[in-house]
């Protein structure tokens, strides 16, 4: 990361800290599911999580719950 990025980046995340910004998670599917031996893992829900990702890119209203 180059210096102006960083700054761009700061003047960005500015704007959220200012208490506009929203938080959501990514909606999950089978919750606990074991893996081969790291213990447990969440899986995002594939279809409702493509959804989101493709709002939040286009800049449209979540609708995803």
């Amino acid at each position: 990361m180059e210096l102006w990025d960083l700054a761009s980046m700061f003047w960005a995340m500015k704007g959220v800290t200012g208490g506009d910004g929203k938080q959501m998670t990514v909606p999950i599917g089978n919750a606990n599911v074991p893996t081969r031996s790291d213990g447990v893992a969440v899986k995002w829900d594939p279809v409702k999580s493509k959804q989101l990702f493709a709002q939040l890119k286009k800049d449209e209203k979540v609708t995803v719950s």
